[in-house]
């Protein structure tokens, strides 16, 4: 906390989730590096699996089709070409989606607009 004040900067927020007592497990996981702050993106596509212990056993991407048995294989991954590349593409899929969508409701309230017009002006 004292270095953060020394040198200026925020300290990263982390949210998490109360696991057991004795063990927490943080969602949004943020990791620094020499001044850099590293977001991983698509985290939320990483299953976590327990033991009976209650302890983490291995995790698994969803989005890669993926198995790491350590934390740090799973950081690998997050940070790596694979995993980066396909949430670009699920996000590209997603928004691409959405905005047909979008334009497919702006077009039908057009011709609504243009279909009551056309009763009004009829004679």
């Amino acid at each position: 906390m004292k270095l953060y004040d020394k040198l200026g900067k925020t300290i990263p927020e982390q949210s998490s989730v109360l696991v057991s007592e004795s063990q927490t497990v943080i969602l949004n996981e943020v990791k620094q590096s020499s001044d850099n702050i590293v977001k991983f993106v698509g985290i939320e596509y990483i299953e976590t699996s327990y033991d009976d212990k209650n302890m983490i056993k291995s995790y698994y991407c969803n989005l890669c089709d993926c198995k790491f048995n350590d934390s740090n294989a799973k950081d690998e991954h997050l940070n790596g070409k694979r995993h980066r590349l396909a949430y670009k593409v699920l996000i590209k899929r997603i928004f691409e989606n959405y905005v047909s969508l979008l334009l497919r409701k702006k077009s039908i309230q057009i011709f609504k607009l243009m279909r009551i017009i056309k009763l009004n002006y009829q004679v």
